[in-house]
């Protein structure tokens, strides 16, 4: 028998699993998309890391491991990781709210610069819904206790 220190499972809870998941299934989703249009540009013999759609696919598959660690730090409760998501968190609240104001920004201008363009109500109704998740996924993020998982000892 090997001498092993009693290691404390920790319970981590449900809603942190949860988005350690998303993670996880975003990173195998962009991950199998790099790996499907590497495949494309393959067999098309145009795969050489020199052009920008090389680039954009290599970075995806990079992006798409990232992320799968990003949820395996989740889980192992890492600070390190947990400061990644919330970065990520942050940075997807930003793009929803850029994306909000480039949507609604010509139908706030006066009547006589208003561009002639309909109010994309299924575009909105997205991001709202963008929204409402990624405030959902920082409101886990920085729950106490979920915060004490990753700054407290076992």
């Amino acid at each position: 028998m090997r001498d092993t220190p009693d290691i404390q499972k920790r319970e981590i809870p449900r809603a942190l699993s949860i988005v350690s998941y998303l993670y996880f299934l975003n990173g195998v989703w962009i991950l199998a998309l790099g790996g499907f249009f590497m495949y494309a540009e393959i067999s098309a013999s145009s795969f050489d890391l020199t052009d920008t759609s090389s680039i954009l696919v290599a970075s995806m598959m990079v992006l798409g491991l990232f992320l799968i660690g990003v949820s395996r730090g989740l889980r192992r409760c890492s600070r390190g990781w947990r400061t990644c998501a919330l970065v990520l968190t942050w940075i997807g609240l930003l793009g929803i709210i850029f994306d909000g104001y480039k949507l609604l920004a010509p139908h706030l201008q006066s009547v006589s610069h208003k561009p002639v363009a309909e109010l994309s109500t299924k575009s909105l109704l997205f991001l709202v819904c963008g929204l409402i998740f990624q405030m959902w996924q920082l409101r886990v993020l920085t729950r106490m206790d979920v915060r004490d998982l990753f700054y407290d000892e076992p």
